[in-house]
């Protein structure tokens, strides 16, 4: 079981940012799993937020990566929160020689639940939703499969890579065991994930089940040079996508509680 956050290590309101609303950063660090090591992680949450979004990053792009920060930046212009957090290999993200090496599946799932928990104490009122990119949609789905997320709405696999069997033999297996909504939010030229395939499986489940393609986009939300859009028109398609979503899963639970 996770030890309570540390004392935030920085609390400030971003001014430089992107984002066209005030939004709190703060991080902190929290114990991975019961005697293991100490990892950082970053709640950044707007003002008015909507939902808290538990958004675990992929193999290569640790929590301060590039491509993690603008897509939760985009999210917070969309009023919903990001806890952002690292795996103990991702620790050293920073330094030159680093190197890709993620953590056995075991450290991985333990890290993760710690985050869950970690990030339940900021939703308080808060909407709770769980979210992975590529490596980690793989975590938070097979906990999610394990019964291991009962605090959470729903789901947000973000590229979820089919064709990596690295960590899963059966990448895809475990997603018939999730009972809640899921949205996918995949790339149009993502190389590690055949759409057409991905929309069978898909098709095959109980749990309730949305699929967006940006089209021409890579595993990493990239769209060609020659196209008529930039990265950052992609990465606030996805901000959009996942914002809407959240607001109809909201609705629909607010729905069936009868409120």
């Amino acid at each position: 079981m996770a030890s309570g956050p540390s004392q935030a290590l920085l609390s400030s309101r971003s001014s430089d940012r992107i984002n066209t609303m005030p939004t709190e950063m703060n991080e902190l660090q929290f114990e991975a799993y019961e005697g293991g090591p100490k990892v950082s992680s970053v709640l950044e949450c707007p003002q008015d937020a909507k939902a808290l979004l538990l958004f675990d990053h992929g193999s290569h792009s640790p929590m301060r990566h590039p491509l993690m920060n603008n897509i939760a930046e985009a999210l917070a212009n969309n009023r919903v929160a990001t806890f952002r957090f690292n795996y103990p290999y991702s620790e050293s993200y920073h330094l030159p020689d680093w190197e890709v090496s993620p953590d056995p599946l075991p450290v991985l799932l333990d890290t993760a639940e710690s985050a869950l928990k970690q990030a339940g104490e900021f939703a308080r009122d808060l909407p709770f939703f769980v979210g992975g990119r590529s490596m980690s949609s793989q975590i938070v789905t097979l906990l999610a499969a394990q019964g291991k997320t009962k605090n959470a709405m729903a789901f947000v696999p973000f590229v979820f890579p089919m064709k990596w069997r690295e960590l899963l033999k059966e990448p895809t297996e475990h997603l018939r065991h999730i009972k809640n909504p899921m949205l996918f939010v995949q790339g149009g030229a993502d190389d590690l994930t055949v759409i057409t395939e991905l929309q069978q499986v898909l098709s095959s489940l109980s749990a309730p089940t949305t699929l967006h393609v940006v089209e021409g986009a890579d595993h990493q939300y990239n769209v060609p040079v020659d196209s008529n859009r930039t990265n950052k028109d992609a990465v606030i398609e996805v901000a959009s996508v996942v914002s809407d979503w959240i607001d109809a899963v909201i609705k629909d639970e607010g729905n069936r509680a009868g409120y």
